[in-house]
């Protein structure tokens, strides 16, 4: 088998449909099954799964639960059920718009066996019709990466990933535990390749309030990144543990500029506290721009009372006893 597709999906009657199809819609000089794990889904998605799997027996495997095991535990069982060679991910919610998808990134991992991952770019979907063209993460020209960029964030849009399978032998323990599955593996495959991204736009990624990710706020999504990367930071020794504390470091700098903003000074300075301990030159980028920028804006709002909380610790900055 040249390809695997692995679809997670959980209650996602509405979507799950337009997920398939696109799988099946997918042309290809060789041979690809669409591995389906279903967790235990409530509404009308594993029973669209099963009518998908009589019509097409020869090309859909469906792994239906009892119970609901938990999207990580759903995620790693569905890709250890995958035969490929290769491993083409999308969920239950996300759709692909071209046809020839799987066969331009197929066709580079043959060609190139020092990549490992190769991705694309993707419109979000807003709603049902408000489409536009991710642009904070992505590129509109090629580009290579390496483990390196990636432990500076999750740049690879899941529903774009297509990997050799096969690369690492087992997920860690912790796998089951943490917030985040995508990016745990994406970092455990660019341990064994360079990664390509390709600027066609052949995927959509679904935003949506059911989205068990997307629903959630920025604040909670930010601390279960955090959450993952400590979990990254066990696995990974040396210079990629090291890069990965610096990204701690650096997401705990954004979380206290974002409170600071909002005037909640105590969890803003609990968090550059935890931003400091991870990176300690980040003291002198906060005493030097960070903070006199923020004292003007706040300023400017007229918000007298927290300046005056500023001011004290300015002198803690300028002290060291923050």
């Amino acid at each position: 088998m040249k390809l695997s597709v692995c679809c997670i999906t959980y209650n996602q009657e509405k979507f799950i449909s337009q997920a398939i199809e696109g799988m099946l819609a997918q042309e290809t000089n060789f041979d690809v099954e669409i591995v389906i794990g279903d967790d235990a889904s409530t509404d009308n998605t594993g029973k669209i799964c099963e009518n998908f799997l009589k019509r097409y027996p020869d090309k859909i495997r469906l792994l239906s639960s009892k119970k609901n095991l938990g999207m990580n535990v759903n995620f790693e069982r569905s890709i250890k059920a995958c035969k490929g060679k290769y491993i083409a991910l999308c969920e239950g919610d996300d759709y692909w718009i071209d046809n020839h998808k799987l066969q331009k990134q197929v066709d580079f991992l043959e060609a190139n066996p020092d990549f490992s991952i190769c991705c694309h770019r993707v419109y979000d979907l807003y709603g049902k019709k408000n489409l536009k063209l991710e642009t904070s993460k992505t590129s509109e020209v090629i580009k290579e990466y390496t483990i390196d960029d990636l432990t500076k964030g999750n740049f690879l849009n899941t529903v774009s990933v297509v990997y050799r399978n096969g690369l690492f032998k087992d997920f860690p323990s912790w796998f089951s535990e943490s917030p985040v599955g995508d990016y745990v593996l994406h970092m455990l495959n660019a341990q064994f390749g360079k990664i390509k991204y390709l600027p066609d736009v052949m995927a959509v990624y679904r935003r949506h309030g059911k989205g068990l990710w997307s629903m959630k706020s920025r604040e909670f999504q930010t601390l279960n990144i955090i959450k993952v990367i400590d979990f990254l930071i066990t696995h990974f020794e040396g210079r990629i543990q090291e890069l990965l504390i610096k990204q701690k470091a650096s997401i705990y700098s954004e979380l206290a500029r974002l409170q600071f903003y909002e005037q909640h000074i105590e969890k803003a300075t609990g968090y550059l506290k935890k931003a400091f301990e991870n990176d300690p030159s980040l003291r002198d980028e906060w005493l030097t721009n960070e903070y006199p920028n923020l004292i003007l804006n706040i300023y400017n709002s007229r918000k007298f009372k927290v300046i005056n909380k500023l001011s004290l610790l300015l002198q803690k900055f300028r002290t060291g006893t923050l």
